[in-house]
């Protein structure tokens, strides 16, 4: 179990890692220029990186995703922000870095994970083996 954790815990902090990365090239485009870079560009840009390339694909996508996200609400509170800015204490800001020692929580797409036996079963091409977890009672019925 303790080396699982320890392998969840580093997707968890490479994930992290790779988020600042991204967000550090969309926030320099954005201050320079006023673009905010699409999903598709941020991946173009950090496929050769060697911790997004550490990553099982799903879970470094779904971090890009996540990040593109954050930059549209951003984008879409901030053009809310100009046009009736009583409805704001103050401007909104744009999505800030993780903490440095810190963790961001992993996703995996819902169609690649399935349940058996009453264990979670992750893609087999997630790190080199496949990986069980068991899920208390309560959650089981929940993933069906």
């Amino acid at each position: 179990m303790a080396l699982r954790g320890r392998h969840f815990s580093s997707w968890c902090h490479l994930a992290k890692n790779v988020y600042n990365k991204a967000n550090y090239i969309v926030r320099q485009e954005f201050f320079s220029s006023g673009r905010c870079i699409g999903h598709y560009e941020l991946y173009s840009l950090m496929k050769d990186d060697g911790e997004y390339r550490e990553l099982p694909s799903l879970v470094a996508n779904e971090v890009l995703r996540t990040l593109s996200a954050a930059w549209r609400s951003f984008l879409a509170a901030d053009g809310s922000y100009l046009q009736h800015p009583s409805r704001f204490f103050s401007r909104p800001r744009p999505p800030r870095y993780k903490d440095r020692d810190g963790e961001i929580a992993v996703c995996f797409p819902k169609h690649h994970l399935s349940l058996r036996l009453g264990r979670l079963l992750l893609p087999k091409k997630v790190g080199r083996h496949q990986i069980r977890h068991a899920l208390p009672e309560a959650t089981t019925s929940t993933l069906t």
